[in-house]
């Protein structure tokens, strides 16, 4: 969860590069975590990165309600 926290606080303040290495390290130890799974989706979203559609894609197949929790947290999906 440490991990997953700071990579969302690394994405929210521009530093892409740490997020994405972040939400990796976390995905490595827990790789069911379907909230990291989103949030590097994110990352790689806002890094450009054509991958990012797939995690988003396959976090929302996980739970569709992680759509409403990430809107109220400024992010559109």
């Amino acid at each position: 969860m440490a991990l997953d926290g700071r990579a969302m606080i690394f994405l929210r303040n521009e530093r892409l590069d740490e997020a994405l290495a972040d939400a990796d390290a976390a995905l490595d130890l827990a790789p069911d975590q379907t909230e990291t799974l989103l949030l590097r989706g994110l990352i790689l979203r806002a890094m450009g990165r054509s991958e990012a559609e797939a995690d988003i894609a396959a976090a929302l197949a996980r739970s569709p309600r992680i759509r409403e929790d990430y809107r109220r947290w400024g992010f559109e999906l």
